[in-house]
This record gives C-alpha cells, sequence and structure tokens, in this order.
C-alpha cells in the first residue's frame, strides 16, 4: 500500500477531511494497517477513472507516464473508423469488431462478449461524447498486439448515466492492467481537453486527428 491520506487528498484536490469522509461512507477504496489508512496506487487509479474525476498533471504522474507519444502509437495499430452502425452499444461494438486488427489468438465473439459485459456492468462513458470500451481483464499478453481504435458512429445515441449523446468509442486493447490503466489515463486527459474533444466531434479525417493528438501529447510535461 504506497499512498497515505496526504497523497490522495493532492491527487483528487481535496483536504484530508474530506478524504476521510469518502472513508467513513466506503466511498474509495483504502486498507487499514497498523491503525493508519493506505491506498493501492491501481485501485485509486480505477477508481478515479470510474467516478470521471478531473485528471491532473500529479494523477498522470502517479501512473508513470514519461512517453505520452505511447497513445498515438497505439492508435496507429488500432485504426480510426467512420459511419459505425448501430442503434445501441451491443450492435455498435459487434460492427465495430468486424473491423479492428485483431490477432488469431482473439476471437471476435469473445472479444465482444467481454466488451458488452464491461459495459453491462459500468458504462464506460467518460463524457464530451466518448466511451472507452475494454475487457474488465487483459485478454491478450503480448504486448505487441495491444491497440486503441477510434470509431465513430453513425448515428449517435443517448448513453450512460446521464444519458449523453454517445458519438465516439475508444476501443482499449492492453496486455497487463498497468498499461490499461496508463491508456486510459491518456484518453482522459486528452478529452478534458476542449479544443481536441471538439475536434473529434468534427470527425475529421484520420491525419488530421493524429497530427493533433501528437501534438497535444508532445507537449505535455508530466
Amino acid at each position: 500500500m504506497d499512498l497515505r491520506i496526504k497523497d490522495i487528498s493532492s491527487l483528487l484536490k481535496i483536504s484530508e477531511k474530506d478524504i476521510m469522509r469518502l472513508i467513513k461512507r466506503n466511498e474509495i477504496p483504502f486498507y487499514r494497517i497498523n491503525k493508519q489508512y493506505r491506498f493501492n496506487k491501481g485501485e485509486i487509479s480505477e477508481w478515479m477513472l470510474n467516478n470521471r474525476n478531473s485528471i491532473t498533471g500529479e494523477f498522470m504522474k502517479l501512473q508513470n507516464i514519461e512517453k505520452p507519444a505511447y497513445l498515438a502509437e497505439l492508435i496507429k495499430s488500432g485504426g480510426i473508423y467512420y459511419d459505425i452502425e448501430g442503434t445501441d452499444i451491443k450492435s455498435v461494438l459487434s460492427n465495430a469488431i468486424n473491423l479492428l486488427p485483431l490477432s488469431k489468438r482473439i476471437e471476435s465473439e469473445t472479444l465482444l462478449s467481454y466488451l458488452v459485459e464491461r459495459e453491462e456492468t459500468i458504462p464506460t462513458y467518460i463524457g464530451m461524447g466518448a466511451a472507452v470500451p475494454h475487457p474488465k481483464k487483459p485478454i491478450i499478453t503480448d504486448a505487441d498486439e495491444q491497440f486503441v481504435a477510434i470509431c465513430f458512429l453513425k448515428n449517435p445515441f443517448p448513453y450512460g448515466e446521464k444519458k449523453e449523446m454517445l458519438c465516439t468509442l475508444f476501443i482499449i486493447i492492453s496486455s497487463n492492467q498497468r498499461n490499461h490503466l496508463k491508456t486510459l489515463s491518456l484518453i482522459s486527459y486528452l478529452m478534458q481537453d476542449r479544443g481536441f474533444s471538439e475536434l473529434l466531434m468534427r470527425r475529421p479525417k484520420r491525419e488530421d486527428i493524429m497530427f493533433e493528438l501528437e501534438k497535444q501529447l508532445l507537449k505535455e510535461k508530466f
């Protein structure tokens, strides 16, 4: 357990008293060791992302992201796709999966079942018209097979807790939990930038997306 209350306070930008309130209400993952509260870095990272907290520079440092251009490389591997048909999350994912560069070790039907299971448990909508579908657990072990695919829906539909319009999917396939959190953190961080999120709403050409994405990532100093 490598995080203390003062670390969580810094990450969330709230007081230590507020952290204690979250603990007492069991609203944050924690452990009590020798009468002191401790927090697991991976669990806290997942909790922050699932609860759509603002992703700060401090959070990015927590993920040890030394190479933010890593996300651009994953998207180059996964591809960018347009006019994905479907009227709900399952049909959209089913149509999107048929376009993905899956390795021979991943069956499309298996991947679909994992993605749908994750969405039915907790929708992965992160705001600004985007969701980040991913399996609960890694389904590959080879880092070279990791990718992120950007999929633009042909007909956006209401989705997520607040029923906001879902326009874009970032489908994430990672080889381990650490890489998954790093990828998810970068996407969430980018989508907080209004300029980038509005660019995606316009569904620009692939080269325009990659140019803006690389520009945004390379200028960051985590």
